[in-house]
Order: structure tokens, then sequence, then C-alpha cells
């Protein structure tokens, strides 16, 4: 247990790292403390995913810092949140959404 707490700890989002890949790396240290019948509460999981976001989602964090809860959000929802916008979906030049240009099209 120890040292899933260390490791959960010490973790840290690299500079070229998805949101995504950082969730999966966390959930995996949730699933083997759960597996020893803990659970860790969702707002440590949140301040680790907000907390050690690389300088490129700092925006990001900050918007979700200033308009979430922390205390309540959960953790799903702060991952959704910070992956969002890191790539789908981009704007082209009409300021239409590539993801949603074709529900727009007649």
């Amino acid at each position: 247990m120890e040292t899933l707490e260390f490791g959960f700890e010490y973790i840290k989002m690299k500079e070229n790292e998805r949101v995504d890949d950082f969730a999966a790396k966390i959930g995996g240290l949730v699933s083997n403390v759960a597996s020893l019948g803990l659970i860790w509460e969702e707002k440590k999981l949140v301040r680790k995913i907000l907390g050690f976001a690389p300088p490129k989602c700092i925006p990001l964090v900050t918007s979700i810092k200033q308009f979430a809860d922390l205390k309540t959000i959960p953790f799903q929802e702060a991952i959704g949140s910070t992956s969002d916008n890191r790539g789908k979906g981009k704007a082209d030049n009409s300021g239409v959404s590539s993801k949603g240009k074709n529900q727009q099209q007649d």
C-alpha cells in the first residue's frame, strides 16, 4: 500500500503526455488501491490531475479551478474538461468546429 501511495504522490504528467494517458496511469493506481480494499477520494484525484498538468494545459486548469467546485467535481469530469479542448474539434476559418460540421450542413 505504501508503494502505491508513494507512486501516486510522485507521479507527474510529462510535457508531451496526453491528459487521457496521464489519467489512465492514475486510474491504474486507483484500481490497485481498490483491490486492497481502500478508496481514494475524488478530490485527491482531481487535485492530482490539475496540479501536475504541463504548462500547455495551464489555461484550462485555471478555468476549471475558477469555475468548478474542486471539492465536488468528479475525477472523470475534470479529465473531460482538460482533454476536450486538446486537439478535438478544432475550429476552421469559418469558426465552425470540425466536430459539428456535418450536423450544420443542409
